[in-house]
Parts: structure tokens; sequence; C-alpha cells
């Protein structure tokens, strides 16, 4: 016979203490059938602990952690000196063990996992490293959208590893980063590099020199700024991914990422800009 416990389950010793002893399963089915039980198997014990509380909203406090047998031990017994009956196996299942059963602890099974065989024949490895296509429309369409959607998570992860290698060196007026984060932002939804672009061009003389003469890493910033606006893809280094035979990525076929890659330009425009600031705050 064998008892799994399917819940947490409190259990005292003779003193009252709340202790974790595998021993006390058996005590604690005595109880309840009024039955002894022979000692469990030589290495039939497959149990753990864990400590349970609680809280009184009478007091509003917190109780004591206590500790007890976690959910899913096992205890077997030798099955031939047992004589259990199917109404005690019923009353033992609905009544429990332990404390606070109320509150769902001490729920237990008896007989629970039999002794049965599972055969594993595993595939044998494919030759090639190419997936199957996927067979429906409805099936290629979602894993497009999947695969869409963790190319831009890919995206943003690698945007936050980039603003960490760069820093724009002190010297570039607060006004002209305000200036360059807004027309960013104003570019920002149709992905447009242009409008950027045409504030670059045509900036007033001091401005310029600013951006000239500033370096961010070991470019000047306004060097940096039309290799990133006129190649948007270039910065964007072995992005890809693959669900079934759906890829996404920037190393091949970039006509049909250029909007993403130029949206993703403008916004690593706008947050070097913006920790700039800070940094000079």
């Amino acid at each position: 016979m064998s008892i799994t416990l399917l819940s947490d389950t409190l259990l005292r010793n003779d003193q009252g203490q709340p202790v974790a002893d595998p021993s006390l399963i058996k005590q604690a089915i005595e109880d309840v059938l009024n039955i002894t039980l022979p000692q469990p198997k030589p290495g039939g014990i497959f149990t753990s602990s864990t400590l349970i509380g609680g809280f009184n909203r009478k007091w509003g406090l917190p109780l004591p952690q206590v500790p007890a047998l976690t959910a899913g031990s096992v205890i077997v017994f030798e099955s031939e000196d047992i004589a259990i009956t199917t109404e005690q196996i019923k009353l033992l299942e609905v009544c429990g063990i332990g404390e606070i059963r109320e509150d769902g602890f001490g729920r237990i099974a008896v007989n629970w996992l039999n002794d049965e065989y599972i055969q594993v024949k595993l595939a044998k490895l494919s030759s090639t490293s190419s997936l199957p296509p996927l067979r429906s429309e409805d099936s290629r369409l979602l894993a497009e959208q999947m695969a869409q959607r963790l190319l831009e998570q890919k995206l943003e992860q690698y945007l936050q590893k980039q603003l960490g290698y760069l820093s724009l060196d002190e010297g570039m007026s607060n006004s002209q980063l305000s200036r360059l984060q807004s027309v960013a932002r104003q570019a920002l939804p149709n992905g447009d590099c242009n409008l950027v672009i045409s504030l670059l061009n045509n900036l007033p003389s001091n401005a310029k020199n600013q951006f000239e003469r500033i370096k961010l890493g070991n470019k000047s910033f306004r060097k940096q700024l039309d290799e990133w606006l006129e190649n948007p893809t270039n910065w964007i280094n072995g992005i890809e991914l693959k669900i079934a035979d759906v890829e996404r990525k920037f190393d091949d076929d970039r006509a049909r990422q250029d909007k993403l890659a130029e949206k993703y330009t403008l916004r690593l425009i706008m947050a070097v800009a913006k920790k700039a600031t800070k940094e000079k705050n």
C-alpha cells in the first residue's frame, strides 16, 4: 500500500510540536482508521519538508511558520501485511490527516501510483537541420506574427545593449539635445529618418559646430548620426530567428525590415540624447 500526500501536511509529535517527520504519517492513519500498520518498506519513504504559515485577520498579524511535509511525498507499506477495506480507504481520502484540513492541508491518496512501465522510443535524429514547412495558411500567418514579435523583442534588447556602450562627450547644449529628441519623436510613427537628416542639414553654424566637434565613441556625433540615418540596418548585426520555416533576420532580404530598422534607429538616437541630458543634469 502506498500513501501519497496531495497537499502539504502538518503533523505534530507526542509533545505537540509540529515536525516534518514521515513516521507520523503512519501514526495519523492509524488514528483515523483505528488499525495498526506495519513499518514502511526499507527505502519506501520519499518525502520533503517545507514551512507553512498564515495570517490572523482579527489581529492583523502573520502566524508563525511551522515545518510540514510537502505535497508529493510518498510512503510505501508492505501490502501483504495490511488488511484495509475499500470503505476505509474512502474514509481516509475524505478525512485526510493532520491539522488545518479545512484549509486544504492533509489531503492524501491511497495506492494512487501503481507499478507501471512506460516504453519510450526516441525519434531518429535528422541528418538535416531544416524544419518541416507549415501546412496551413493560418499556421503560417500565426508563425509570421510570432516571429515578428520575437524579432522586435530581440531588437529592444539589442538597442538597450548598444546604448550601454555609447556615451556622448560633454559640451552639447540641452537645447540641441532636446531639439534632436523632438524631431526624432516626430519622425518615429512613420519611421521617417529624412526629418532628422533635414534637421542636421539645416543647423545654424553654432549648433552645427557642436554636432561636428563633440564625439560619440570614436566618431563625431554628426558623423555617427549620418551613418545611422543613411543606413539604418548597419548597426543591427546578426539578429535573426526562425519559427518552423518562417525566418526573420536583418542579414538579408532587408527591404522587408527596413521600416522597422528606421524606427529603432530613431529610438536609438532619442535614447542617446536622453542619456546625455540625464548625465549632464
